[in-house]
C-alpha cells in the first residue's frame, strides 16, 4: 500500500487517540525526565493524522502519524528547517481497547553527535481537546531528579534508567571486525 493511501486510512483510527498527552523520556542532556507535550489529531481535510510538539526547548514540531494494523503508531517529526532534515521518530506500542490513557515505546532520534539513539517513552493522556490553543499552553521541560513528584516518579523510574536508552557511537573501525564492536561498547560505558 502506498503511504499516502495508508496516511489516508490512519486517519480513521486517529479518533481513538486524539487529543492532547504529557510525553515523559529520558532528557539528552543530563539525567533528569523530560516532559514535552504532543498534539494528536486529524488534519484539518481529514487526509492526514496531524501531530505537534513542544519540546523542553521551546521549540514546536509538526509531523505526521501512521497508524499500523491497530497495534502500532508512528509519529515522524523533522527536527530542522527545510532543506535540511533530521527525523525523529516514535514508535507507539497500541493497546487492545478504545481510548486508552497511557502509551508507551520507543523515540528514536539522533543525539547531539548525529549518532542514532532510542529511548523509552510514555504518553499520558492529558486533555482529550485538540484546539491549537489548548495545547501550545502547554510547554515542554526537564525535570530533576529532586523536583520528581510522586506521580512522576513512576515515570521516572520506568524512562530514565540505564537500561532504558540504546545508543551508537561513529568510532573508527580500523579492521571492520568484531573487536570494533566491543571498543564501541566499552566507549559508550564511559
Amino acid at each position: 500500500m502506498l503511504v499516502a493511501e495508508e496516511m489516508a486510512r490512519s486517519t480513521q483510527d486517529a479518533y481513538n487517540y486524539s487529543g492532547i498527552y504529557m510525553s515523559y523520556s529520558l532528557s539528552s542532556s543530563r539525567q533528569a525526565l523530560k516532559a514535552e507535550p504532543y498534539l494528536i489529531c486529524p488534519s484539518e481535510n481529514s487526509d492526514y493524522v496531524k501531530v505537534v510538539h513542544n519540546s523542553a526547548y521551546n521549540l514546536t514540531h509538526y509531523g505526521t502519524c501512521l497508524f499500523s494494523n491497530h497495534q502500532n503508531a508512528y509519529l515522524f517529526f523533522n527536527e530542522r528547517e527545510a532543506p535540511q532534515i533530521a527525523l525523529f521518530t516514535i514508535y507507539l506500542q497500541l493497546p487492545m481497547y478504545d481510548f486508552p490513557h497511557l502509551l508507551k515505546g520507543l523515540y528514536l532520534s539522533l543525539d547531539y553527535n548525529r549518532n542514532p539513539i532510542a529511548r523509552r517513552i510514555l504518553f499520558v493522556k492529558y486533555s482529550d481537546s485538540t484546539s491549537m490553543d489548548d495545547f501550545l499552553e502547554l510547554k515542554g521541560r526537564i525535570i530533576p531528579q529532586e523536583e520528581l513528584t510522586d506521580e512522576l516518579l513512576p515515570y521516572y523510574n520506568y524512562t530514565c534508567q540505564k537500561e532504558d536508552c540504546i545508543k551508537t557511537c561513529s568510532v573508527p573501525s580500523p579492521r571492520l571486525d568484531a573487536s570494533d564492536l566491543e571498543r564501541e561498547k566499552k566507549l559508550l560505558e564511559i
